[in-house]
């Protein structure tokens, strides 16, 4: 997806049957002590090997049978590190007690290092795909620390600020949080100041996402925004391209407002799979219902183009997930449930209304 193709609204228009998703129910796995471990807040795919994937709820991550009576976990995302030229493929998961631990889901030992700094929640964990084997945590405690999956104590403490800070996300060598820009240099080395600010939402912001160069977010208030910083013309997700590596960008342009109904409470995240045959954006709510837009669509309307719900999904929709070539869509939420969504193999990229 070019760094333009948001700002070009002379596409011709997405046809569509609204009563014929991409993707339809295949089957669901309720936890069998779900009361136990509540609802499931997060879920992501392995990209080292295919179809496997990992949750995380109020005391479990699913993959392995480690549970501590006193944890809640918040957060979760897969690393990688090789030694003697293996790979190794970790999960990292962190929670309530501020305490993030590095666990390795193939075996029966599973914790590997427990590492230790944050003083308070753990709300989100993102792998730094530049260096695999370290990521970056967003806590309770209003800061930033990044870490290595194998040393007990943060490799740099990034930043105090004011507010709690609640989700954080990657893209090559920048961080984005709560809509602020932050460079990490491929040697680690961190600058402190912020490249860009947005304040598009009223709300706590709960999910964001990198398209391109562009920012998909969304906050409390039942919707969310696709955003460029700076012009559209700028490769940049900074805004400030390659000229002024020093400059700050505060020229948000916004390009669609996507709504979600019944989706007010906090902690509903969507998920996003793009490729160059079809891109889509996903977000459940508290109905039962998954909304699905084509992100590739000029313009992108404000309600979704797709509706897909099932008696089998969680009360409380709270995160979707697709694997990496889309064909794959997760519904994970309440009461320990995961729904499985396969996309239909006759379904095309431009799809006409029926008669």
């Amino acid at each position: 997806m070019s760094s333009s193709s948001f700002a070009n609204q002379t596409s011709p228009p997405f046809q569509y049957d609204p009563s014929n998703p991409p993707y339809e129910y295949s089957y669901q796995m309720t936890v069998s002590f779900w009361k136990l471990i509540g609802k499931i807040y997060d879920v992501k795919f392995c990209p080292y090997f295919e179809d496997v994937f990992a949750t995380v709820s109020e005391a479990q991550v699913s993959i392995y049978q480690y549970i501590h009576k006193d944890e809640q976990y918040y957060a979760v995302d897969w690393v990688s590190l090789k030694l003697c030229n293996v790979l190794n493929v970790f999960l990292v998961v962190g929670g309530k007690r501020g305490i993030i631990r590095t666990v390795d889901p193939f075996v029966k030992k599973n914790t590997v290092c427990t590492l230790f700094g944050h003083g308070d929640a753990i709300n989100c964990i993102a792998r730094n795909p530049n260096v695999e084997s370290t990521f970056v945590s967003a806590s309770k405690d209003h800061s930033i620390r990044l870490w290595h999956c194998m040393k007990k104590l943060a490799l740099r403490f990034f930043m105090e600020m004011r507010i709690k800070l609640y989700l954080l996300t990657f893209i090559h060598l920048v961080i984005l949080l709560f809509l602020d820009l932050w460079i990490i240099l491929s040697e680690l080395h961190i600058i402190h100041n912020a490249d860009a600010l947005s304040r598009d939402h009223l709300g706590y912001v709960d999910c964001v996402k990198f398209i391109g160069s562009y920012i998909l977010s969304k906050s409390t208030k039942s919707f969310m925004y696709l955003s460029k910083f700076g012009q559209f013309s700028d490769p940049s997700p900074c805004g400030i391209g390659n000229e002024n590596p020093k400059g700050f960008e505060s020229f948000s342009q916004r390009i669609a407002k996507l709504v979600i109904p019944s989706c007010t409470d906090w902690f509903y995240r969507f998920g996003v799979h793009t490729n160059e045959f079809d891109s889509w954006a996903a977000c459940g709510n508290n109905k039962k219902v998954v909304s699905i837009w084509n992100i590739g669509s000029r313009p992108i309307p404000l309600n979704s183009h797709y509706e897909i719900s099932h008696p089998h999904f969680p009360r409380l929709v709270r995160k979707v997930e697709f694997n990496a070539d889309g064909n794959i869509m997760l519904v994970v939420g309440s009461d320990g449930i995961i729904c499985r969504c396969n996309k239909k193999s006759n379904f095309g990229k431009f799809q006409a209304p029926s008669d």
